[in-house]
């Protein structure tokens, strides 16, 4: 895969990515950009929900939230997978691409800027969260704005530029933190976050083309937009169904139990993505770097395996360690009227748990351009959490929702099934074991203290100790001066 010096100076992408030893030096011997990157990204979100939710409380909080869930969700109607698509684009991709690729986006996303503010008053009479409808016309302006630098975002990721992500992801989020804090201390409330999301995109756009190479351009190309629709279609249709999910917090709990209850399940699933921030990170670089392997059955599934193991342990010990500390640091950060986040914790942090272990599945999908599968296991997914969050918040309260979490996940089920059929499922021995040992440790408090054991003795139990130091050994391999290897886990 190379990139036309037309529409940037930089290298084309190393050949060296062909192998599964390549792939591995990309995605994990870059290690240290990835984990300085993940160590800023958390303290800096992490410091700023803490001022952020301390000013605001839980009812203002689940305002901006309500607003924010929304927002992504047209986000992804207005991407529609275009940054994807620039990404995995067999052949070279040229200034002409990307400046029709920013036209369609900037069309695309007026249209739905004027679509949401016609909408905000009766979305606002639905919800009953007082504040939402001016959150909601407010930021939702942030989206022709975002999507001007999708293109060349793009063009970084599909570099595997590491460092160059680092720089964009970190230097726009401190603007964002940078702009949100005092105005939330002059107390604009929710709407200063909304204010400070447009400031954020404004820095992105100057810094994203500055990192790419390029220069903003508009244009039109027929042909291209036409094999780009073909491909975004299925994808964009997936990213606007996951999506829905995130709309069962204001619009199904928010009717029933209101803002206060949106806003403590909101900051359970904001400690969540910043404790697992790592999977939203590997999974865009992934598709990337996968996208060399698209004829090679047997090393695709042998990293499908090794990615879902890697994801498991890593992120498993981030929400094993909050359930375990968290109630020390809850009531010291955000304070003690944040403590009820405990009673849902367990019950999202295994949701998450699981997405995280079927993050290289859903990767392998959009690699191998079977979206529209992916589109019906985010389907099955999405309908389940709301049927079910619609039928348990009304009788066990803020808690049906973490129930309803737990009661969608069969659907992962559908993730393998799909795998299978490519003939690209990994193994799942012992991941199972890890996961489920992970899930008794999250409920510690419903189970006992016993339960903080189960994941040392999983991972204590054979094969575990060889395949971690197997794991172990192979990232070694890999962070010294890039050294190739195509040495595969060892089985066991």
């Amino acid at each position: 895969m190379t990139v036309s010096k037309e529409a940037s100076p930089a290298k084309p992408i190393d050949d060296d990515a062909g192998d599964a030893a390549g792939l591995r030096r990309r995605v994990f011997g870059g290690g240290h950009t990835v984990a300085l990157r993940l160590v800023a990204t958390v303290a800096l979100k992490f410091v700023g929900v803490l001022i952020i939710s301390r000013i605001l409380g839980p009812a203002n909080y689940g305002a901006y939230v309500a607003a924010y869930s929304l927002y992504a969700f047209v986000l992804a109607v207005g991407q529609a997978g275009t940054g994807v698509y620039l990404m995995q684009k067999p052949g070279a991709v040229t200034s002409a691409h990307l400046g029709a690729a920013t036209t369609y986006l900037l069309l695309q996303s007026t249209a739905i800027v004027v679509l949401v503010e016609l909408l905000a008053a009766p979305l606002g009479a639905y919800a009953h969260i007082p504040g939402f409808p001016d959150v909601l016309r407010i930021i939702i302006l942030a989206l022709p704005v975002q999507t001007l630098s999708v293109p060349a975002q793009a063009l970084v990721e599909r570099r595997l530029d590491l460092k160059g992500v680092a720089i964009i992801e970190l230097s726009t989020l401190t603007g964002y933190y940078a702009c949100a804090l005092p105005l939330a201390l002059a107390g604009f409330g929710p709407s200063a976050l909304a204010y400070a999301l447009i400031f954020q995109y404004l820095l992105a756009g100057p810094i994203t083309y500055a990192v790419a190479g390029v220069k903003p351009a508009f244009g039109w190309d027929a042909p291209f937009i036409r094999d780009m629709m073909r491909f975004v279609t299925g994808y964009s249709a997936s990213g606007v169904v996951w999506q829905l999910r995130g709309l069962v917090n204001p619009f199904i709990v928010g009717p029933v139990l209101g803002a206060y209850s949106v806003g403590m399940i909101a900051l359970t699933i904001s400690v969540l993505e910043m404790l697992t921030l790592v999977r939203t990170m590997l999974w865009r670089i992934t598709i990337a770097a996968l996208t060399h392997l698209r004829g090679d059955t047997a090393k695709l599934r042998r990293i499908i395996g090794e990615g879902m193991e890697m994801h498991l342990l890593a992120i498993g010990a981030a929400l094993l360690g909050f359930g375990w500390v968290g109630g020390l640091i809850v009531p010291v950060v955000f304070g003690a009227r944040w403590l009820p986040i405990f009673h849902v914790y367990p019950y999202i942090a295994l949701s998450y748990l699981t997405m995280a272990t079927f993050n290289m599945h859903s990767a392998a999908l959009t690699l191998l351009d079977r979206n529209w599968l992916l589109v019906a296991f985010q389907t099955a997914n999405a309908i389940a959490l709301a049927a079910l969050a619609w039928f348990a918040v009304r009788f066990c309260g803020f808690l049906g929702y973490g129930y309803a979490e737990v009661g969608a996940l069969p659907a992962y089920w559908l993730l393998h099934h799909f795998l299978e059929r490519q003939g690209v499922a990994p193994r799942y021995w012992p991941a199972a074991g890890w996961w489920l040992a992970a899930a008794i440790g999250l409920f510690w408090r419903e189970l006992g203290l016993w339960a903080i054991a189960a994941p040392f003795v999983a991972l204590l139990l054979p094969p575990s100790p060889q395949r971690i130091l197997a794991m172990a050994a192979n990232l070694r391999r890999h962070g010294k001066a890039g050294a190739p290897t195509s040495k595969p886990l060892t089985e066991s």
